[in-house]
C-alpha cells in the first residue's frame, strides 16, 4: 500500500499500471530472440517469463539498488555486460523513460480535455 499525493496519480498509474505492458513487450522480445536462437517458442516464452519473474523477485526482496544487482551478474568483459551495453547503445533507458512520460502526458491531456 502506498500513500501518494493526488498530483502524482497520473505518474503512479503509468509507473504502477500501464508500464506492465512494457514488461510484457520485453518478455515477448526476449522470447523472440530465444526463437531466433533456435528455442521453440513455448520454451523461449517460459524462460523469458521466468527470468523476468526471478529478476523482479530479486529486486523486490533486496535492499540493493537494481543497478547494483545488475552489476553483480555482469562479469567484466563477459557476455551479460556486452548485452547490457548494446541495450544502452540502442537507447533502452531513454525509450522506457520517454514511453512512461508519454503515458503521463496522455493522462494529463485526457484530464484537461
Amino acid at each position: 500500500m502506498y500513500h501518494i499525493d493526488e498530483d502524482l496519480f497520473p505518474a503512479f498509474g503509468a509507473l504502477g499500471g500501464a508500464s506492465g505492458a512494457f514488461v510484457l513487450m520485453y518478455i515477448d522480445a526476449l522470447a523472440e530472440a530465444g526463437v531466433r536462437a533456435e528455442f521453440a517458442r513455448p520454451i523461449a516464452e517460459e524462460i523469458a517469463t521466468a527470468t523476468v519473474m526471478g529478476s523482479g523477485a530479486l529486486a523486490m526482496n533486496s535492499s540493493e539498488h537494481p543497478i547494483a544487482l545488475m552489476n553483480a551478474v555482469c562479469s567484466p568483459g563477459g557476455t551479460t555486460i556486452e548485452g547490457v551495453c548494446k541495450l544502452r547503445e540502442l537507447g533502452f533507458d531513454t525509450a522506457v523513460q520517454q514511453a512512461l512520460q508519454a503515458i503521463i502526458d496522455k493522462d494529463f491531456f485526457l484530464e484537461t480535455n
